[in-house]
């Protein structure tokens, strides 16, 4: 029997991911939600199976706050205010509360900005003291739903981030490393302290800037109003990524992989909702899985150096912008998972990472969709697999059927699973 199934939910351009452990006892861990869609089509399905056989979502964590990987879970809080049809042991997540935290202290503040300061202080403050404002009403069709809100709806406040000293998941000297049993450990890698507080200065500002146009929105929502609107990540770079067709275009293929290989190119700049991404490694038996979020692997390649995994999930969908050759060069692994359908106007995964994974030598490319022939052209995977011998699974998902990965050992295995 298999130590580890990893289930990647098709969530289009998004991403959802069930990790279930088997040792003395069964784990589960639920990392993001992806759409609604996701949710109703098949995390719904599968939640409701380990319903059935008596388990819960041991742990739930939400790496960040992009529609793409959150919109799901308002979803599912929503069903489990009509109906609990599974419990809830754990969440992890960086939340107004978390965020707001006296552990994330900012200095060098104007006058004006201070005041905003002392104010969201105060805020959480009472926040944290009404434990009791709008638990179990009904939400109006016009009312703003939010994670924040319906963990509270749900009585579930105690549940978040309740392993850490401070309430927040973050890079610490003390925190780094959580056991989850004694046999599961999961050492968290991202977000730093530095991480949080820049966006909690976003926030004082946006705060001061655009506050006075939702005064009838709660704080701890205007929060997740913020984050919603910090970085449209919806918004893919169209304009690169017709440039990268047109170059595609005129290149054969073998050139094109050299014209990557060789490029000194910086990529954009990535965002502060994507830098604040949790991101850890999930230890178990003879097996090691690095979950990246959406962050920039720039940023923890000092902490994975020379480490060995048994699967890497690549961050956001693999954008050439989270993903380089330092990293790559780095850690020792043969097992990649992209999470992504092509859509949007980004098409990811981008040819750059593809390409740095396979010059790594017989890797595995696991993609839980067909990979889209506008962002990469079978021809070019194609010269990769004669080039570097590496080995490229594009899973062709349906109404019922997901991507699974089973790793026993090191070892991984992907089938097709239906729920």
């Amino acid at each position: 029997m298999e130590d580890i199934k990893l289930t990647a939910f098709p969530a289009k351009n998004g991403e959802s991911l069930l990790v279930e452990l088997y040792g003395k006892e069964k784990i589960n861990i639920l990392i993001d939600l992806g759409y609604s869609d996701t949710y109703n089509k098949y995390i719904k399905k599968k939640l409701k199976q380990i319903s059935k056989n008596g388990e819960q979502i041991d742990l739930l964590i939400l790496t960040h706050y992009d529609k793409d990987h959150i919109e799901g879970v308002i979803e599912f809080f929503n069903d489990l205010l009509v109906n609990r049809y599974i419990e809830i042991n754990e969440i992890w997540v960086n939340d107004y509360l978390a965020i707001s935290s006296s552990k994330i202290e900012l200095d060098k503040l104007n006058e004006d900005k201070k005041n905003i300061y002392d104010l969201s202080n105060f805020i959480m403050m009472e926040y944290r003291l009404n434990d009791s404002v709008r638990k179990k009403q009904n939400i109006s069709n016009g009312d703003m739903v939010t994670v924040t809100k319906l963990i509270k709806m749900l009585e579930l406040d105690s549940k978040v981030n309740k392993r850490f000293e401070d309430r927040i998941v973050y890079v610490g000297e003390k925190e780094n490393s959580i056991k989850i049993t004694d046999d599961i450990t999961l050492n968290i890698l991202s977000p730093t302290i530095d991480i949080l507080k820049a966006l909690r200065l976003n926030y004082i500002n946006w705060i001061n800037k655009e506050g006075n146009l939702y005064s009838y929105i709660s704080k701890e929502e205007l929060f997740e109003l913020f984050i919603a609107n910090l970085d449209d990540n919806i918004r893919e770079f169209a304009d690169n990524v017709l440039v990268k067709q047109e170059v595609a275009n005129q290149l054969n293929s073998k050139e094109l992989i050299n014209t990557v290989l060789n490029s000194s190119k910086v990529y954009n700049k990535n965002s502060l909702t994507n830098q604040s991404s949790i991101a850890f490694e999930l230890l178990f038996k003879n097996n090691s899985i690095l979950f990246t979020g959406d962050i920039d692997c720039k940023n923890i390649v000092n902490k994975v150096k020379s480490k060995s995994y048994s699967l890497i999930k690549i961050p956001h969908h693999g954008s050439k912008n989270n993903i380089d050759r330092s990293f790559l060069k780095s850690v020792q692994c043969k097992n990649y998972l992209i999470s992504t359908d092509g859509s949007g106007r980004s098409r990811h995964p981008d040819l750059e990472t593809i390409v740095f994974i396979a010059e790594s030598q017989q890797t595995n490319i696991y993609i839980n969709y067909k990979l889209n022939e506008f962002s990469i052209d079978n021809d070019v995977i194609d010269e990769l697999k004669k080039i570097y011998e590496f080995n490229l699974i594009d899973f062709k998902s349906d109404e019922s059927s997901c991507l699974e990965l089973d790793l026993k050992e090191g070892e991984v295995l992907w089938k097709n699973v239906n729920f």
